[in-house]
């Protein structure tokens, strides 16, 4: 199916400037990879340099296997302490 997504991924969107939008427009031709493959690799980059242990994907994995698919499950699932010294921890990072 064309636009299926693959497992473990989902579909995001934001809002760009025309400025940068047009910019990596033309770096993803010249690179031959589309927009999205420049974006995801940003993103990697992004958090490898905020938070070099890896503590902000080793929580994110944590949760999603943890915390039900189910949005409506979910918001009535408690937090268990040690998660949420996980959270604190990486609250900590920003400041």
């Amino acid at each position: 199916m064309p636009n299926k997504l693959r497992e473990g991924t989902l579909r995001v969107s934001y809002v760009e400037s025309k400025l940068n939008n047009k910019a990596i427009t033309l770096l993803a031709g010249a690179k031959g990879v589309t927009i999205s493959a420049l974006i995801r690799q940003a993103v990697i980059d992004f958090l490898k340099k905020e938070d070099p242990s890896a503590e902000t994907i080793s929580l994110a994995r944590h949760l999603i296997e943890k915390q039900s698919d189910s949005p409506d499950e979910r918001v009535s699932e408690s937090l268990d302490l040690a998660t949420l010294e996980r959270l604190k921890k990486i609250a900590m990072l920003g400041r």
